[in-house]
């Protein structure tokens, strides 16, 4: 029975999480390889859905995708156009913020493996890349 429950709250959420992505389908092209929470992704083409309480950022091909829970962030003044914000600590990239204009910001947790990289090479840079809708 708590299986059965479990399965029904992932598909009530997943639903209405799926009807609000679809209404804000947004394209981006990342030029290097990048992490997001514990997943590693390739540089490509990739859909980035904003949702309530989820982001989820998806390759064009559909190989690779991955869903974060997120954390409310505040956005950039007179932000005009969504993107995405990475830390970056020399060559290796974390994605750490999503903003879409109208208010809707998410932060992504830095995971165990970020802050390694942060104590090793201390302040990361920043890197910012522009998204369009689909």
């Amino acid at each position: 029975m708590k299986r059965f429950a479990s399965a029904w709250t992932l598909f009530a959420v997943l639903s209405g999480w799926s009807l609000h992505a679809q209404s804000v389908d947004l394209r981006a092209n990342i030029p290097f390889n990048f992490w997001v929470g514990n997943v590693a992704l390739p540089a490509g083409d990739y859909l980035v859905h904003p949702a309530p309480n989820f982001l989820l950022v998806r390759e064009q091909n559909g190989r690779h995708a991955v869903m974060v829970l997120r954390q409310e962030a505040s956005q950039p003044a007179a932000l005009k156009t969504a993107m995405l914000e990475f830390n970056h600590y020399r060559e290796t990239y974390f994605l750490a913020k999503a903003f879409v204009p109208g208010g809707w910001g998410a932060a992504v947790p830095m995971t165990s493996q970020e802050k390694g990289y942060a104590k090793e090479a201390g302040l990361a840079r920043s890197t910012t890349i522009l998204l369009s809708r689909k």
